[in-house]
C-alpha cells in the first residue's frame, strides 16, 4: 500500500502482491498521509492522515470499502513512532491517543472478511 498527500483528503493505493496490479484506490481522511498499515493477509488496511494537529483514522475491509473511521483534534505529535497498530490475535486494531498516552482498541466489524 502506498499513501499520498492531496489538497483535501489524502489518496490510498493497495496493490495485490501476486501481480503488481492495483487492488483498490481511495481518498481519505484528512489532507496529509501520516501512516498506513496493513493486517496480515490483506484483510484489512488501516490509514493515519493528519491536517496540522487534528487526525483521521480510517479501516478500510479487502474490497477497499471504508468500515471504520475516527477523528481526533490535536493528535499529532512527530515524537509517536506509530499510530497505528494491529492485535496480536488479529481480532481487531488500536490507533494512539495523543492525550490519553496509549492505544485505544476497537474489533473488527464482521463485514469485509
Amino acid at each position: 500500500a502506498i499513501g499520498e498527500n492531496g489538497k483535501k483528503q489524502a489518496e490510498i493505493t493497495l496493490f495485490d502482491t501476486l501481480n503488481g496490479d492495483i487492488a483498490w484506490g481511495k481518498n481519505t481522511g484528512l489532507q496529509d498521509m501520516a501512516e498506513i498499515r496493513v493486517s496480515e493477509k490483506g484483510i484489512w488496511t488501516l490509514a493515519a492522515t493528519r491536517n496540522a494537529g487534528d487526525m483521521a483514522f480510517t479501516l478500510f475491509d479487502s474490497a477497499g470499502k471504508e468500515v471504520w473511521q475516527k477523528k481526533i483534534a490535536k493528535n499529532y505529535s512527530r515524537d509517536v513512532k506509530s499510530y497505528l497498530q494491529f492485535t496480536s490475535d488479529l481480532s481487531g486494531f488500536a490507533v494512539y491517543h495523543l492525550k490519553q498516552g496509549r492505544y485505544i482498541s476497537a474489533r473488527f466489524p464482521e463485514t469485509g472478511r
